[in-house]
């Protein structure tokens, strides 16, 4: 039988009368400094990419600091392992759908890597090329794409595709290779992650097709605090002013774009060659909504999950999305504010 969406998430979210409250939350928290002990070490390590500019704003404003912390800020890519043996205390720029076996890091199991918030919507898009004869989604009929089904699934079906039948999927190319990907002509469209999308048009290098703004992918989110389930369980208050933090950073990048652009060029991997100046910032954070929630994000977390295990690969058949997300995510403080 076809898939048949049920609802936005965007139309979710407001639905449910959480919107409002996060927004709300994380306005009247966003100054407030919580220091009650003496600072705690803290390593962050994070990816260098444009999307993640919540650990790079938190450490500048001192929302570590006002948390207790002393904290570091290391850059890991892709972090998951480094957590894993220690070298960091949290990754921020992971995916939840990430800690799902078999994608974890070689003996980890689900419930060792956990998500303690969300920081921010968007980030993903598909892009073509800036020739190329595909205006639509429904023109993706008959071609390769190299990008997620499970994150492109419901707009092909929205735009009467079967996701299965009509398109051949191939693995995203790392940043780096993505327009050699489209101007080889091998895909048809390549999907690209971390903002660049925006980037990459802005140059004239590419043209975004769709991205996660556009139902039903509104409310979608992308990347998370990743702490092992051993720091939150053994220093929970540890724990919560590291993701307290992150989510006071994640505010003021929303607030005060232009400021984050220019703070955040500095720290950026220019994997595509575009320069990390302001104007490129400005461009890549512009497809990226910094809402971040912690248990008010389960419900629209669950339908994310739920998509997953319907479009995404082999080994998510006969799982239980909601069981699944309830091992990942572990909320340890509440909505900021």
């Amino acid at each position: 039988m076809a898939y048949q969406p049920a609802h936005t998430r965007r139309g979710f979210l407001i639905g449910a009368g959480q919107g409002a409250a996060v927004i709300a939350g994380v306005t009247a928290g966003i100054g407030r400094a919580r220091t009650t002990r003496a600072a705690s070490a803290a390593v962050i390590g994070y990816d260098p990419v444009p999307c993640n500019a919540s650990p790079i704003v938190a450490q500048a404003q001192g929302f570590f600091r006002d948390e207790g912390l002393d904290a570091s800020l290391v850059e890991r890519h892709p972090g998951l392992v480094d957590l894993s043996t220690g070298v960091i205390d949290v990754f921020t720029d992971g995916v939840s759908w990430g800690l799902m076996p078999p994608l974890l890091p070689s003996g980890l199991s689900l419930g060792d890597l956990i998500v303690t918030a969300v920081l921010h919507r968007g980030c993903f898009a598909l892009v073509v090329a800036p020739d190329s004869s595909v205006r639509t989604l429904a023109d993706l009929r008959g071609t390769s794409v190299a990008g997620s089904p499970y994150l492109w699934g419901e707009q092909l079906v929205y735009a009467g595709l079967d996701p299965a039948a009509d398109v051949t999927w191939r693995p995203r190319p790392p940043t780096a290779n993505a327009l050699d990907a489209l101007a080889s002509g091998s895909v048809a469209a390549v999907e690209v992650a971390d903002g660049w999308g925006s980037p990459i048009e802005r140059a004239g290098r590419g043209r975004v097709l769709t991205d996660m703004d556009n139902p039903p992918n509104e409310s979608d989110y992308c990347c998370s605090p990743i702490m092992t389930a051993h720091l939150v369980s053994s220093d929970q208050p540890k724990a919560a002013a590291i993701t307290r933090a992150l989510m006071r950073g994640a505010v003021w990048a929303e607030t005060h774009r232009v400021e984050t652009a220019g703070l955040i060029g500095a720290y950026m991997r220019d994997d595509l060659a575009l320069g990390v100046g302001s104007e490129q910032m400005e461009a890549a954070l512009g497809m990226c909504s910094f809402v971040p929630a912690a248990e008010a994000a389960r419900p629209i977390l669950v339908d994310q999950f739920t998509r997953y295990v319907h479009f995404g690969p082999g080994f998510t058949r006969g799982i239980d999305a909601r069981s699944v997300l309830d091992a990942i995510l572990v909320p340890v403080t509440g909505e900021v504010g």
